[in-house]
């Protein structure tokens, strides 16, 4: 229980300490494995360009275990988490950026990173998969469909990036898999606001983002959204009172005025 509490706080160099000396003698202890998994993850979250190295970690660990563990439900769901993470880690200037490279070294250099991004995207969408499979759970299927949101992001922005690279477009069914969440449980807000970020219609976008507003009212993050919706419309009155209730929400941060 210590080692999770302290995880919890963000004490994760200390959890991570712990969990490393009881696998010294416990080598084959699953539960400390998948704690320790967990807190790779938040650290590898928390660190900006090194954040690779506690990730791949503990997608190592996870994938080691999936094949171990079937009983255990929450290692598809960390290990869709972990690859996640991976994906929105910053590129180092190291990696694409060097005086020394040619303009189209450094394109291709960009392509090859977010080819890897969507390997990632892929991998953590089937891991979501089979925890859906294991366990079904609105809070399993909303986290595949803005899987599928994010990763069709992704083919948009990087040129050369094809179908032909093996990309499929699934706009259709990342709406599909919100609506699912929101079937499963539809008191949870998180799930209506998925279902109005991968919606296409105008008119069902803001009717997603009021319910999860009517749901949970310090939503920070749908006022936000619901916010920027009414600001691309032209609706600047309304854009203006969303984001004035989303700063209220939590006036401490700094996104309260962006949307996520």
């Amino acid at each position: 229980m210590l080692i999770q509490s302290e995880s919890v706080i963000g004490l994760f160099d200390t959890t991570i300490d712990q969990c490393e000396q009881i696998l010294k003698y416990h080598p084959n202890d699953n539960l400390v494995s998948i704690i320790l998994a967990q807190a790779l993850i938040s650290k590898g979250k928390s660190e900006k360009y090194i954040g690779y190295e506690y990730l791949f970690r503990a997608i190592d660990i996870l994938t080691k275990s999936i094949s171990k563990c079937q009983t255990i439900l929450s290692i598809p769901k960390l290990l869709g988490d972990a690859l996640t993470a991976l994906i929105y880690q910053p590129i180092t200037s190291s990696v694409v950026i060097s005086s020394s490279k040619s303009v189209d070294e450094m394109i291709s250099n960009c392509k090859e990173f977010y080819k890897r991004r969507m390997n990632a995207f892929r991998d953590g969408g089937r891991a979501y998969q089979k925890a859906i499979h294991m366990n079904p759970s609105s809070l399993h299927y909303n986290d595949l469909a803005i899987n599928l949101y994010y990763r069709n992001i992704s083919i948009t922005r990087c040129e050369g990036l094809t179908k032909q690279d093996g990309v499929v477009e699934d706009e259709e069914v990342s709406k599909m898999i919100a609506l699912c969440a929101v079937k499963w449980n539809r008191f949870d807000w998180k799930n209506w606001n998925t279902l109005a970020m991968v919606e296409k219609s105008p008119l069902l976008k803001q009717h997603s983002w009021i319910q999860a507003i009517t749901l949970e009212p310090q939503s920070q993050i749908s006022w936000s959204n619901l916010a920027l919706f009414y600001l691309e419309n032209n609706l600047y009155e309304a854009s203006e009172q969303c984001f004035l209730e989303a700063h209220i929400a939590n006036p401490s941060e700094d996104s309260s005025w962006t949307a996520h």
